[in-house]
């Protein structure tokens, strides 16, 4: 009983809890049941419709809800009884009904009635007064901006979500050659319009900001015009939120930026090139400037030294750390070889070298690689170092690693101002970034005032460098091309910002002023100049060859490494040869070993496949002995890169590492095939164990059941002679009985006596081929072993079914002999594969046609040096794919709980690993499935 009141007090609590959280919700709502009486209301269902308490109560009608709203006057003029009439044939004609009310003091409410499985009803009250207030409110705003909208380079949007409706200037209808806003679902349209890369990174933005995760939409993509091609365009919007903070509008602006962006592109794949060209470096580059910051490394150099420390070193490695700093953390990741007297020490050793730099100098790291370390002092003051992996190269596993030249991505998104200027040249708004552009004048860029004045007093605060010395002409050419205002592009530097500048003539005479920043771009073309400078100075201090050509094969870039590996001159180099005159060089020299007659064809093989590109790393003797590795690469500009690298030492060094391998890997698979016969024994030895535990535990009740079958036979007979006189006394009826009873418990007792003793010959039979080996082969007749398998099989099917029956063949070579084997394992398998065949041979009469006989055949032979038995059965075979998986651990094609799927994986393993055989299948569908065991005779396992 205690247990049912706290159950009752558990769910009124929870009712209570409901309640309360639905009367929360500024949503009304009401529940019917199927007559259309009021079940539950929340407070705002009250509130919303103005019902008073007395008449919206549990079990009140909807009809007389509905008639209090027409006597109110809530349905307009007409008779009460006919408008809630109309209203309950209305509700009751659809399932699910929406619809939107406006009552007389102008409050609009969103209605939804909902007819559920059960007959019930559900009505749902929302107030969108504010909503439909804020649309007008919209409609009124649209005429204040349309200036600005017809006039802006930009095309403004104001998408209502609510709504699903999309309004957009012209502009945006010209920039895409589409009608967006005229169409039935505006924003699916737009999104179709989107590239295919640029929808996900668009969407995420879009989602983004409606979470409130970014204060405004902003976002660049491209969107596809009519004629089929593609423009970029720069999306900026803000969201506008309802009183419950959720996004019922989105206002914003589209420019395109098409020109901006293939600007960037092109500079991006000057960039890229560069990079290119640089990620074919194998050495590790490390830049440090005058005051020992990190300025640039490539990815090999974090490579080299986070190998060495057996961990990432990327935490570390960073661009304008202090070098020394760096290479401390690196100590103490233990990338170095620990110094005698510690970090401090090694640093100060360090430093030591850093004063007085060694061209080349060889360092052993903590993970036993050697690197070479070639070191350059820069004009700047600044030392460029170079980290090349010589153990790499004396192993033959290096490839050219990726250097990259020190680049850093500077362009961000290019943003705009904006300025609307009236017929009169004053101001009449401007966005934040135009401000931005003028910081200086923050009391002068303001709506009112005039162009020629915040001009004038930019000039007085030296914000445009242009106009020192003449401000008069200055002035002058500003109001010219204000006059024309015709669109035109200029770059004008302005208050610290490289601006392009662009003016349109509005209808009503204005002018719209667009600003973009280009100031990253022009700082970018710098930096790419004097990148180029610094690639040309690193490629000179790397020790192998590096030919960089044109499009049309003639050598722009050649490295010391590389005339000095094929022995040419600066002079020769000077007049850039095309990649045939390169070759051409050597004809002579003897360094190609190609002979006269067959130069020309070689040569034009040669050139062809530098034409074709990207040749992977190839391998070549010259006539000097020296061998060479050489690869083409081919460049973004259409260009062709080929590195050479002597790699004489190295194959020298690679037969004797061939020969040693070759040595180890042999010592190794003798010692896995040891290992495997080792794991074999261990196993047989467990599995011998526990069938010993096993048939030992049933031994002792065993000799009980045996002995005292016995010995009740013999007190039966005692008895039997006690009782026959009285028995003889008996009447007929009485002595018959007397004398079946003690027949059949005679009879009972044999066979209790019988089956005690063939049990007891199995449990025999168990423990004879569990006990351990003797830890060494014996020499055993297989006829017998196979013989007796079969037997055991046989007898134990019977002693579980006495109806089990079953034909068996036995075809044993008399020549076969004795083989040399571990007999108590093989007796295990031959079992196993035997009972398997009677299973499936008998299994198979079930479904096979009338006149079926199960037949198992067991046959021996010698062939050669080995042993061979095979089991045979006429059961329904085993389909190819399972064949496949037969001798896998645990995969039986027995039914649940009739196998184990470990018996033949035991039998490969004991035949395979065991023995050094062989455990073969062979199978016909619905005629037969054969195992073949072979081993060999003398006992070898290989």
């Amino acid at each position: 009983m205690e247990e049912i009141e706290a159950w009752r007090r558990f769910m009124k609590d929870r009712d209570t809890i409901v309640t309360d959280a639905l009367d929360i919700i500024d949503v009304g709502l009401g529940v019917f049941d199927r007559e259309n009486c009021l079940i539950y209301s929340n407070a705002a269902f009250r509130d919303l419709r103005g019902y008073p308490q007395d008449i919206c109560h549990k079990g009140a009608p909807l009809a007389e809800l509905l008639t209090y709203s027409a006597l109110r006057g809530d349905f307009g003029p007409g008779v009460p009884e006919k408008l809630v009439k109309k209203r309950l044939d209305e509700i009751a004609a659809v399932k699910d009904r929406r619809v939107e009310h406006v009552r007389p003091d102008g409050q609009v409410l969103q209605i939804r009635y909902q007819r559920k499985k059960d007959g019930g009803l559900v009505i749902t009250y929302r107030d969108t007064t504010a909503e439909h207030r804020a649309e007008a409110a919209l409609r009124r705003s649209e005429e204040r901006y349309a200036l600005v909208s017809e006039a802006a380079d930009e095309a403004i949007y104001d998408w209502d979500i609510g709504a699903g409706r999309f309004f957009a200037t012209p502009r945006l209808d010209d920039l895409l050659d589409h009608s967006i806003s005229g169409l039935a679902k505006p924003m699916e349209a737009w999104r179709d319009l989107v590239h295919a890369d640029d929808l996900e990174g668009y969407v995420a933005a879009v989602r983004a900001h409606f979470r409130g995760e970014t204060e405004q939409l902003e976002q660049e993509y491209r969107i596809r015009v009519r004629g089929g091609g593609y423009r970029w365009v720069h999306d900026r919007g803000v969201a506008v939120r309802d009183a419950t903070g959720r996004v019922a509008r989105l206002v914003g602006a589209v420019r395109d930026v098409t020109e901006t962006r293939t600007a960037e592109e092109q500079l991006a794949a000057t960039q890229a090139r560069l990079v290119s060209s640089l990620s074919s470096l194998s050495d590790g580059i490390l830049m440090v400037d005058a005051e020992r910051r990190v300025e640039l490394f490539n990815q090999r150099y974090v490579d080299i030294f986070s190998s060495a420390a057996g961990t990432d070193a990327t935490p570390i490695i960073r661009i304008g750390r202090k070098f020394f700093d760096m290479i401390r953390d690196g100590y103490d990741m233990g990338m170095f070889k620990p110094h005698p007297d510690g970090a401090d020490a090694w640093v100060e050793n360090r430093l030591k070298a850093w004063d007085s730099p060694v061209s080349q100098w060889e360092l052993e790291l903590a993970n036993g690689s050697w690197i070479l370390l070639n070191e350059r002092e820069m004009p700047d003051g600044g030392r460029i170092s170079i980290y090349t992996d010589i153990t790499e190269i004396k192993r033959r596993e290096a490839e050219a690693e990726a250097a990259r030249q020190r680049f850093e991505e500077a362009i961000e998104a290019i943003g705009s101002g904006f300025a609307l200027w009236d017929s009169e040249d004053r101001l009449v708004i401007s966005n934040s970034r135009y401000r931005a552009f003028f910081e200086g004048l923050a009391d002068m860029v303001v709506p009112g005032k005039a162009f020629n004045d915040i001009i004038a007093a930019g000039i007085q605060r030296d914000m445009f460098p242009l106009a020192r010395g003449d401000v008069a002409g200055y002035l002058a050419r500003i109001a010219e091309r204000r006059l024309v205002a015709d669109g035109s592009v200029r770059e004008q530097f302005i208050n610290r910002h490289w601006l392009q500048i662009t003016d349109h003539r509005t209808q009503d005479g204005g002018i719209v002023s667009i600003y973009t920043d280009i100031t990253e771009r022009k700082l970018a073309e710098d930096r790419l100049r004097a990148a180029l400078s610094e690639f040309n100075a690193v490629s000179e201090h790397i020790d192998y060859g590096i030919l960089f050509t044109g499009p049309d094969l003639r050598a722009r870039i050649v490295n010391r490494a590389f005339r000095e590996l094929w022995e040419m001159d600066q002079e020769f180099i000077d007049t850039c040869p095309h990649m045939q005159e390169l070759i051409e060089y050597n004809r002579k020299t003897g360094l190609y070993s190609v002979s006269e007659e067959e130069w020309d064809e070689w040569l034009a093989e040669r050139i062809s496949s530098i034409k074709a590109g990207n040749v992977p790393p190839r391998e070549f003797e010259r006539g000097d002995g020296k061998f060479l590795r050489y690869q083409v690469v081919n460049l973004p500009d259409g260009g062709r890169m080929l590195t050479y690298f002597d790699i004489t030492e190295l194959k020298a060094r690679e037969n004797e590492a061939s020969r040693a391998r070759d040595k180890a890997e042999t010592a190794l698979a003798d010692l896995k095939k040891a290992q495997e016969r080792l794991v074999q024994s261990e196993k047989m030895a467990s599995l011998g164990q526990l069938t010993a535990g096993i048939a030992h535990e049933i031994k002792n009740p065993l000799n009980f059941v045996n002995n005292f079958s016995k010995l009740s036979a013999e007190m039966l007979e005692e008895l039997e002679e006690v009782l026959e006189e009285p028995v003889k006394a008996l009447a007929e009826d009485d002595r018959d009985e007397a004398e079946d009873l003690l027949k059949t418990v005679r009879e009972n007792l044999l066979k209790i006596a019988r089956h005690g003793q063939r049990a007891d010959a199995i449990v025999k039979n168990m423990l004879l081929h569990s006990r351990d080996g003797p830890g060494e082969r014996q020499s055993v007749g297989l006829n017998a072993i196979a013989e007796e398998a079969m037997n055991l099989a046989y007898h134990a099917a019977r002693a579980e079914d006495k109806s089990f029956n079953i034909e068996m063949v036995k075809q044993l070579d008399a020549d076969l002999g004795e083989v040399v084997c571990y007999p108590q394992d093989l007796m295990r398998v031959f079992l196993n594969l035997v009972t398997n065949g009677m299973y499936a041979a008998v299994k198979h009469r079930e479904t096979a046609a009338s006149g079926f006989e199960p037949r198992i055949t067991l046959t021996t032979k010698v062939r050669g040096d080995m042993a061979e038995v095979q089991v045979c059965d006429n059961g329904a075979g085993i389909p190819e794919d399972v064949r496949e998986k037969i001798f896998l651990p645990f995969f039986t094609t027995k039914p649940a709980g009739e196998g184990t799927g470990l018996g033949l994986s035991l039998s490969y393993d004991i035949v395979v690993k065991q023995h050094g055989g062989a455990l073969t299948v062979d199978s016909a569908p619905r005629k037969y499935t054969r195992f073949t065991v072979s081993i060999p005779m003398s006992g070898a396992t290989g």
